[in-house]
């Protein structure tokens, strides 16, 4: 089933700086998303205020165009957010954790051809390295049951083999949610986005391809792409 995030005149100030100004996008089911920006310009605060954790100077955000709501995350199974700094926690085995998380018919794909996930099964989260705690992290809330997933620097910690298989997963759960990743290793989320925005100046920009990155200033040629 199709739906719809509307995130609509999007307004963030910090004292008298204006961070985010008039900030508008829509989030379809089947979109990934690229959300591109130099530090500081708002990348992480767009996401919480979308998620409902963190207030604006005015926001409006519609579900399929007509249920407004002021903190998703307060709605069962619409948006899901990965925050940079984890959510999972320390003392918890990551099998009662995964039991937690997921409805009992999906725990077995969870770990179905995955050996990364399932070498996990038995240990604590303070026992993972951080690169395995990134990935499950980001793997339980694409197999959560939401149509949304917010994924704030997914790849941090990752080695090739985990991003490579995170990609995928991304690309498997695009089908039935809609996705936005930021990302500091900008190479992997263009490897993985079918849409492709840009912070600049507190304007969110819509680009058509990724050579508007370089138009805009934020990679500075194309041999970056």
């Amino acid at each position: 089933m199709h739906h719809l995030l509307e995130i609509d005149s999007v307004i963030k100030s910090f004292g008298t700086r204006q961070l985010l100004t008039d900030v508008y996008l829509k989030i379809n089911t089947g979109d990934v998303i690229g959300l591109f920006g130099r530090n500081g310009t708002g990348k992480s605060v767009l996401m919480q205020i979308i998620f409902g954790t963190m207030n604006a100077d005015r926001k409006f955000i519609r579900l399929d165009e007509c249920k407004i709501l002021p903190a998703p995350y307060r709605h069962s199974g619409t948006i899901a957010f990965l925050p940079q700094q984890g959510y999972l926690p320390k003392h918890q085995k990551v099998e009662q954790l995964v039991r937690y998380y997921l409805a009992a018919g999906v725990v077995p794909d969870f770990y179905k051809d995955d050996e990364v996930a399932q070498s996990c099964m038995g240990q604590r989260v303070s026992q993972l390295s951080g690169g395995e705690r990134r990935y499950l992290e980001t793997k339980l809330l694409l197999f959560g049951d939401t149509k949304f997933v917010l994924l704030d620097e997914p790849f941090d910690y990752l080695s090739f083999h985990l991003a490579d298989n995170l990609i995928e997963q991304i690309k498997k759960h695009s089908v039935n949610k809609g996705i936005v990743v930021t990302d500091h290793n900008y190479g992997k989320v263009l490897e993985v986005i079918n849409r492709l925005t840009l912070i600049r100046e507190g304007a969110l920009l819509e680009l058509t391809d990724k050579q508007g990155l370089v138009e805009q200033g934020y990679l500075l040629n194309d041999s970056y792409l």
